[in-house]
């Protein structure tokens, strides 16, 4: 697990480079579009872009390819710091990340706006015709997404982890002034992302809904229960985990009350999933409620109570059974493609 910046290092510097020759036939990426893969963030987001829809198929390539390596690049960095508890580690990783890699990258994208004369009012719907120069207003579409890409990264990053330093925090303005050396714009190509709806137990969609929305709950919604751990004390990553239990929904094993459906042969299943979720790490190891080390049957307790069931038989039967277990995740992408936390 690393920083590196790989994709969008590909597109200023690389086999990506929108100028390339190889890279500007705009018939090359009709097929290519479909090919990319949607990336949802383990995290919750403070920006969302905003940026001129695509105007052809180069564009509308790149703008999917750019928009989900942003979320993608974010995953990553937030698996990498909260990897490991060392506090010195961690910043390290943040000021690597941000001082360094950012920040060179956006210095590099404002030098070649410049020399490749990419203005902005190029891309502008309102001011030009994209039927003269398309070459190269397809070229400033990319790089000027690239650099908004790369300030959504830095100020995502930069909140999610400012506990680790004491410098003060960066606006938008301030990358636009200070290293890309570009006029601020008049209008941000970000904005403000919809918040994780986080409800609470009275807001839970009674059963028989005729249009079922599961709502994401980062938090207990049921009594407290002596032996249940809490989910504050339990669970590492808290949006990663609701993202987990939408799809634990979608699937199926829970309903919008967050209940097991008990449909046949859901509860090995269900026991199935619970060892992955503790293989991905997605609990604490210890509680510091009594400042004791969790074990595998604290998890289970505060998944059979939360979701109302008792898979801990299926569970300990499973304890052995490697095999099995992993021949049931490899044919579900979705549990195997499960991010670790």
């Amino acid at each position: 697990m690393d920083n590196k910046l790989t994709l969008f290092d590909q597109i200023l510097y690389g086999n990506l480079i929108p100028s390339l020759d190889n890279n500007k036939p705009d018939e090359k990426f009709v097929s290519m579009i479909s090919q990319i893969e949607t990336v949802y963030p383990s995290f919750q987001n403070l920006h969302e872009f905003n940026f001129h829809r695509p105007f052809n198929n180069k564009t509308q390539y790149y703008h999917k390819l750019i928009t989900n390596g942003a979320t993608a690049y974010c995953n990553q960095i937030f698996d990498l710091i909260n990897a490991d508890d060392n506090f010195r580690l961690q910043k390290y990783w943040y000021n690597d990340t941000l001082k360094k890699k950012l920040i060179s990258r956006l210095e590099t994208i404002g030098k070649m706006l410049k020399e490749k004369q990419y203005d902005i009012d190029f891309i502008n719907p309102r001011k030009t015709s994209f039927e003269i120069d398309t070459e190269h207003k397809t070229e400033t579409y990319i790089i000027h997404l690239v650099k908004v890409a790369l300030i959504k990264m830095y100020l995502e990053i930069q909140e999610a982890f400012k506990h680790l330093t004491t410098e003060d925090l960066f606006i938008e303005d301030d990358l636009y002034t200070r290293f890309i050396k570009e006029n601020i714009p008049d209008k941000s190509f970000l904005v403000e992302a919809k918040k994780i709806d986080i409800m609470q137990n009275d807001q839970i969609s009674p059963r028989g809904s005729k249009t079922p929305e599961f709502k994401q709950i980062l938090a207990d919604f049921r009594s407290e229960s002596k032996g249940i751990p809490s989910y504050k004390n339990l669970i590492k990553n808290p949006q990663r985990f609701a993202m987990f239990e939408t799809e634990l929904f979608n699937y199926g094993y829970i309903n919008t009350e967050y209940t097991f459906t008990a449909k046949h042969g859901y509860k090995n299943e269900l026991a199935i999933i619970y060892h992955h979720l503790i293989a991905r790490g997605y609990f604490k190891n210890f509680n510091d409620a009594n400042r004791t080390l969790f074990k595998p049957r604290d998890f289970v307790k505060f998944l059979d109570y939360r979701y109302k069931t008792d898979a801990d038989k299926q569970f300990r039967l499973l304890n052995n059974k490697i095999q099995k277990r992993a021949k049931f995740i490899e044919k579900r992408p979705w549990l195997a493609n499960l991010p670790s936390c």
